[in-house]
């Protein structure tokens, strides 16, 4: 009896070891076009677009016109300026992308399952506060995909989840947390968080914030293209220049 646990203990600790994991932090360089929408404030912010001439400030600015009552028209400066992305474009450490690597040699091109996503944080890049003053919490779910490896290194990635910028709650709220729900997805060296359009009600209305955030993902590891291949343009070109020598020739 004795025996039999301890072999059942063995095989348990034996299986832990074999199913270990590797991490990969992700490092994102967000596009310019990236944007933050407070739709409940007909305003929004955007990477790339300075705020009374300064790179600083990016925010904020009328999504479209209100009649007169602060905006005029679309792109109208409102507000006194806002650093709504502080970190402009670097969108660094926004989690760490957990795989398994069992039966993975660190040789040539291989394939991972990616098994979870930890700490993720985007507040630290998108500094979008709310009536209440309060940033967001960020929150992924549904995760799968994978990581392709070369020589042990990631290379790509394509990997989908859900993905949640919840905030606290208050009195307006019934002091329950204002989730907003949408997805976040990386295809290759592709990312690209939308959260587009969730109502959440609020008051004697609804709560409307919106994420659009897209852009390439850092520190990836190139595959290296075969010689052979790098060979083929030239190749192809000169077989073309022997041709139209021959019909010249004829």
């Amino acid at each position: 009896m004795k025996l039999s646990k301890l072999l059942i203990a063995t095989t348990f600790i034996i299986s832990g070891v074999a199913h270990s994991a590797s991490t990969f932090q992700l490092d994102l360089t967000a596009d310019g076009s990236s944007q933050f929408r407070d739709v409940f404030s007909n305003a929004f912010a955007q990477i790339d677009k300075p705020f009374s001439g300064s790179q600083v400030n990016d925010g904020f600015f009328c999504i479209g016109d209100d009649g007169g009552a602060l905006c005029t028209g679309p792109g109208v400066e409102i507000g006194g300026g806002f650093d709504v992305f502080p970190n402009e474009s670097a969108f660094t450490n926004v989690g760490t992308l957990e795989y398994d690597n069992t039966g993975i040699t660190g040789t040539g091109v291989e394939i991972a399952n990616i098994t979870g996503l930890m700490n993720p944080n985007f507040n630290q890049h998108v500094a979008s506060i709310n009536v209440f003053g309060a940033v967001f919490d960020t929150v992924v779910s549904g995760i799968s995909g994978t990581v392709t490896l070369f020589d042990g290194s990631v290379s790509s990635i394509n990997f989908s989840s859900l993905i949640q910028f919840i905030y606290p709650g208050s009195g307006l709220s019934g002091n329950q947390p204002l989730p907003f729900t949408g997805s976040f997805s990386i295809v290759d060296n592709l990312f690209a968080v939308s959260i587009l359009g969730e109502q959440i009600p609020f008051g004697d209305g609804f709560f409307i914030q919106e994420w659009e955030l897209t852009g390439t993902v850092d520190n990836l590891t190139p595959v290296p293209v075969p010689a052979a291949l790098l060979l083929f343009p030239s190749a192809l070109a000169l077989l073309g220049f022997f041709r139209r020598q021959k019909q010249l020739q004829n």
